[in-house]
């Protein structure tokens, strides 16, 4: 073989590489993005336990929401309501919580970016100072499969908590 068929398969192998990490980057958003409707649908459970609301009442105050609203609630609900223990456990959560929406909500709302020449992805954010001239932030695939795995066990405590205060578990009213 001469050295110009090497030269040729190089590109072909890069081009490879460059699908593999396509794929894997659109597995981790699709992940993500199923995952959050879970913790999403969890939160609704949570929030709808804490308000003692009905399935109608549910559909119409709850649902419509976002979530980060809706993180808000329960956190200021438990604040008010809630012994200082059982607020620590929930406020630890919905920081997690908050992060989680943060991250999901700059996935679908900014634009992506082709890959720069090292091959990574980027998110562009076009706000505020940055509405001319957006702000470029990487979006390692490892990040993403890691905050979908995180929706996961999220979507675990919020689900936890539902149950707990349907029961009427450690969320005792203060004093």
């Amino acid at each position: 073989m001469s050295e110009d068929s090497h030269a040729h398969e190089l590109p072909e192998h890069d081009a490879l590489l460059r699908v593999d990490k396509d794929k894997a980057l659109a597995d981790a958003i699709g992940s993500l993005f199923i995952n959050f409707a879970l913790f999403n649908s969890h939160l609704n459970s949570a929030l709808t336990a804490q308000l003692k609301l009905t399935l109608e009442q549910a559909r119409a105050l709850v649902l419509p929401l976002q979530p980060r609203p809706k993180i808000e609630m329960i956190s200021w609900y438990a604040k008010q309501h809630w012994t200082k223990e059982a607020f620590e456990e929930v406020k630890y959560i919905c920081n997690l919580a908050r992060a989680l929406a943060d991250f999901r909500n700059d996935i679908a709302h900014c634009d992506m970016v082709l890959p720069d020449p090292s091959g990574e992805v980027h998110l562009a954010s076009y706000t505020g100072s940055n509405r001319f001239d957006p702000k470029l932030r990487p979006m390692p695939v490892n990040d993403v499969a890691h905050n979908a795995m995180h929706a996961l066990h999220l979507a675990r405590e919020f689900r936890s908590l539902a149950i707990a205060i349907s029961e009427g578990r450690h969320f005792t009213a203060r004093r």
